[in-house]
Protein backbone atom coordinates (compact mmCIF):
# COMPACT_ATOMS: atom_id res chain seq x y z
CA UNK A 1 0.00 0.00 0.00
CA UNK A 2 0.78 3.86 -0.47
CA UNK A 3 2.03 4.97 2.61
CA UNK A 4 -0.38 7.08 3.28
CA UNK A 5 -3.37 5.27 2.37
CA UNK A 6 -1.74 2.79 5.15
CA UNK A 7 -1.62 5.43 7.88
CA UNK A 8 -5.51 5.75 7.82
CA UNK A 9 -5.54 2.42 9.69
CA UNK A 10 -5.45 3.02 13.36
CA UNK A 11 -3.58 0.72 15.94
CA UNK A 12 -0.19 0.52 13.91
CA UNK A 13 2.55 -1.15 15.55
CA UNK A 14 5.51 -0.75 13.55
CA UNK A 15 8.24 -2.82 14.01
CA UNK A 16 12.12 -2.19 13.18
CA UNK A 17 13.73 -5.48 13.24
CA UNK A 18 16.96 -5.35 11.80
CA UNK A 19 20.08 -4.35 13.32
CA UNK A 20 22.84 -2.46 11.46
CA UNK A 21 26.05 -4.70 13.64
CA UNK A 22 25.11 -7.62 12.97
CA UNK A 23 22.34 -10.47 13.84
CA UNK A 24 24.42 -11.34 17.36
CA UNK A 25 22.32 -7.88 18.09
CA UNK A 26 19.50 -8.73 16.45
CA UNK A 27 16.49 -10.29 18.29
CA UNK A 28 14.87 -13.65 17.00
CA UNK A 29 12.17 -12.92 13.92
CA UNK A 30 10.19 -15.15 15.64
CA UNK A 31 10.01 -12.93 18.90
CA UNK A 32 8.67 -10.02 16.27
CA UNK A 33 6.66 -12.13 14.35
CA UNK A 34 4.35 -13.30 17.68
CA UNK A 35 4.24 -9.53 18.71
CA UNK A 36 2.51 -9.03 15.18
CA UNK A 37 0.49 -11.90 15.26
CA UNK A 38 -0.71 -10.97 18.74
CA UNK A 39 -1.45 -7.39 17.39
CA UNK A 40 -3.18 -8.20 14.50
CA UNK A 41 -5.32 -10.77 16.39
CA UNK A 42 -6.43 -7.69 18.66
CA UNK A 43 -7.57 -5.74 14.94
CA UNK A 44 -4.30 -4.17 15.05
CA UNK A 45 -1.86 -3.47 11.37
CA UNK A 46 1.41 -3.77 11.19
CA UNK A 47 4.33 -1.97 9.29
CA UNK A 48 8.13 -2.90 9.39
CA UNK A 49 10.75 -0.52 8.76
CA UNK A 50 14.66 -0.38 8.07
CA UNK A 51 17.02 -0.04 5.29
CA UNK A 52 17.00 -1.76 1.95
CA UNK A 53 19.64 -4.26 3.07
CA UNK A 54 16.84 -5.22 6.20
CA UNK A 55 14.10 -5.98 3.53
CA UNK A 56 14.66 -9.89 3.84
CA UNK A 57 14.68 -9.56 7.55
CA UNK A 58 11.32 -7.61 7.79
CA UNK A 59 9.88 -10.37 4.81
CA UNK A 60 10.58 -12.94 7.76
CA UNK A 61 8.84 -11.08 10.34
CA UNK A 62 5.97 -10.59 8.40
CA UNK A 63 5.72 -14.20 7.02
CA UNK A 64 2.27 -16.49 7.43
CA UNK A 65 0.57 -13.22 8.79
CA UNK A 66 -2.20 -12.09 7.36
CA UNK A 67 -1.20 -9.54 4.64
CA UNK A 68 -4.13 -7.34 4.71
CA UNK A 69 -2.73 -6.34 7.95
CA UNK A 70 0.36 -5.96 7.18
CA UNK A 71 3.35 -3.20 5.04
CA UNK A 72 6.79 -4.52 4.34
CA UNK A 73 7.98 -0.46 4.18
CA UNK A 74 11.76 -1.46 4.72
CA UNK A 75 13.49 0.36 1.80
CA UNK A 76 10.28 2.24 0.79
CA UNK A 77 10.24 4.77 2.85
CA UNK A 78 12.42 8.14 2.92
CA UNK A 79 13.07 10.12 6.45
CA UNK A 80 10.08 11.83 5.82
CA UNK A 81 7.95 9.00 5.15
CA UNK A 82 9.15 7.08 8.39
CA UNK A 83 8.74 10.45 10.43
CA UNK A 84 4.87 10.31 9.36
CA UNK A 85 4.58 6.53 9.75
CA UNK A 86 5.83 7.26 13.32
CA UNK A 87 3.79 9.65 14.02
CA UNK A 88 1.13 7.51 13.07
CA UNK A 89 1.93 4.54 14.92
CA UNK A 90 0.33 3.81 18.10
CA UNK A 91 3.89 1.63 19.08
CA UNK A 92 6.84 0.95 17.86
CA UNK A 93 9.06 -2.44 19.20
Amino acid sequence: PELAQFCRNSKILVIAGGAAYGAAKRWPSENFREIARRWINEGGFVATVGSQKERPIADEILADLDSAHCWNAAGKTSMDGLIYLLKHAEMCV
